[in-house]
């Protein structure tokens, strides 16, 4: 469970992977084979972060194919449930964990997958949770889910980011200090802007300028922002980030973001919340988001909805590349958040 952070800390170097998994498992597990699971698993999530697909043979090389190969067999014909009865032991818990992972079709239906297996379900979720993350990227963890992680010592979601990031760059940050900087920089002197949504006046829409205590009851950023700029909200449950990146080809599955996040402002409004959705300059993110929220909420097309956020919110020039994406989105599945 706890060796995942392994393979972010030597991306590219599969036997600095096996050495660092081998010694994080022996300061608790004696026994070899845990030892092995964890280089297997940690080898799987360094190969699906650099790749996008799952392969959890790919540490084969480094523990014994022969014990192994038949038991990750077996595993991808059977579910998760098959090893409910042991499945607190590092063997069971690595099969039922790949058992949950290779049939799975998203970060969502895996990790449902093991949790349902029964047994020790804290366990396989948490291994299972591990690969998936690193096979469908963080921004693809449901908003519902991200709001409510916390932990010791006042850790919540955005600060395993932060961990997950900084492990990569090996502490290092990016020119605006990001993500360590209490600010963003770069962001000085954006202007403030807010806007009533078209569609529902208890949703505003704006610019990172506006974003201070009290501008809403609750509020949705689609950039990157500094440990100082959140939470603005009295409970942080009710400031949400989402890992939405204004550039080409620069998000997992931008239809699925935008989706979850105008689903997460309806949530939010369902709650009775007055809702501020922003990005930096409210040029690209915040009229995509805004316009996938008028759309759920009234039914209409995505491209109707835009042209009325567009009436709005005059800084709105969407990159027409994410824009084709949402209406082919929209037209082939829908934006049901």
């Amino acid at each position: 469970m706890r060796t995942a952070p392994v393979a972010l800390a030597h991306l590219g170097d599969p036997a600095a992977i096996a050495g660092a998994a081998r010694a994080v498992s022996a300061l608790t597990h004696h026994d070899p084979v845990a030892g092995d699971a964890c280089v297997l698993w940690c080898s799987a999530i360094e190969h699906a972060v650099r790749t996008g697909t799952l392969d959890v043979r790919s540490g084969l090389p480094h523990v014994d194919a022969a014990f192994w190969g038949p038991l990750l067999d077996q595993a991808e014909r059977v579910g998760p449930e098959h090893y409910a009865g042991n499945n607190g032991w590092v063997v069971a818990a690595l099969l039922a964990a790949w058992s949950a992972v290779s049939p799975a079709s998203s970060y969502v239906d895996g990790v449902v997958r093991a949790v349902n297996g029964g047994g020790d379900t804290d366990t396989v979720a948490a291994i299972a949770g591990a690969l998936l993350g690193a096979r469908y990227g963080g921004s693809l963890v449901p908003a519902r889910w991200r709001r409510l992680v916390h932990g010791w010592p006042g850790l919540r979601a955005r600060d395993l980011v932060r961990l997950a990031l900084l492990t990569v760059e090996g502490g290092g940050t990016d020119a605006d200090g990001w993500p360590s900087a209490p600010a963003v920089p770069s962001y000085a002197g954006v202007p403030e802007i807010v806007r009533a949504h078209p569609d529902d006046g208890g949703v505003l829409l704006g610019s990172v300028g506006a974003l201070r205590p009290g501008v809403a009851d609750a509020v949705v950023s689609l950039c990157r922002l500094g440990g100082k700029q959140v939470p603005v909200t009295e409970d942080p449950r009710d400031h949400v980030e989402f890992w939405l990146v204004d550039q080409e080809d620069a998000n997992n599955d931008v239809a699925a973001v935008v989706a979850d996040a105008a689903g997460m402002v309806k949530t939010l409004r369902e709650e009775g919340k007055r809702v501020f959705v922003h990005c930096v300059h409210a040029q690209t993110r915040t009229p995509l988001v805004a316009a996938a929220y008028g759309s759920l909420v009234t039914g209409s097309s995505f491209t109707e909805s835009l042209r009325r956020v567009r009436t709005v919110l005059p800084t709105a020039s969407p990159r027409s590349s994410l824009v084709r994406l949402l209406r082919q989105a929209h037209d082939g599945r829908g934006l049901d958040g």
